[in-house]
């Protein structure tokens, strides 16, 4: 019987979801075996065949527990924001701190986005997946309008989308080009540019 969902925060289970992050999204789906994620755990291979149906499955499971604790941090970071510029300023100080320090969170994406083109239950679940990371957006500024602190004057759905995209888009270029996660340069731009919309003054 496999392990109920909830399971992924089990200790041996979070042991071995480290190691299915470290070497899937380092040696891409291809390339990495069952055995070396085992050897990486510190676990059998027929464990892992306990948890997981195959490699797919690792990968899922492994986002999900990623995408969870992001979600979280920014939930929190629209719920205590006090204005367009915190908003802001904060929003890409976490999306920094992903990229420089958990690359292999946005690793596993691109893999899944490879993943996504196999076949429409693939597809499906990462579709689902951007869907409530644009919900969460969404009701985080929709609250955040109700008390003023932005003020937006184009439409929210094209903004959540937008935003969901300077996530992704950031997150493959600085998986490629790592360096770039240092160009103060390239923050203040898009710090401003977010702010500019939450702000209502882009365009």
């Amino acid at each position: 019987m496999k392990p109920d969902s909830h399971d992924i925060h089990d200790g041996k289970m979070i042991q071995i979801l480290e190691a299915i992050r470290t070497v899937l999204a380092r040696k891409g789906m291809m390339s990495a075996t069952i055995s070396e994620i085992a050897n990486e755990a510190g676990v059998s291979r027929g464990l892992l065949h306990y948890y997981f149906k195959d490699k797919d499955d690792m990968v899922a499971q492994a986002f999900q527990v990623g995408m969870e604790t992001y979600q979280a941090d920014v939930r929190e970071i629209f719920e205590t924001a006090e204005s367009a510029s915190e908003l802001a300023k904060n929003l890409c100080r976490a999306l920094r701190e992903i990229l420089i320090h958990d690359p292999d969170f946005f690793r596993l994406l691109f893999e899944r986005w490879g993943m996504a083109r196999r076949g429409p239950k693939m597809a499906g679940e990462l579709t689902e997946y951007h869907r409530m990371f644009r919900d969460m957006i969404r009701e985080g500024m929709e609250k955040l309008i109700k008390r003023g602190v932005i003020q937006p004057r184009t439409p929210l759905e094209g903004m959540v989308v937008l935003l969901t995209g300077i996530v992704d888009g950031l997150g493959m270029q600085l998986v490629l080009e790592p360096d770039i996660a240092d160009n103060a340069t390239i923050w203040k731009t898009t710090e401003t540019v977010v702010r500019q919309m939450l702000e209502g003054n882009a365009g």
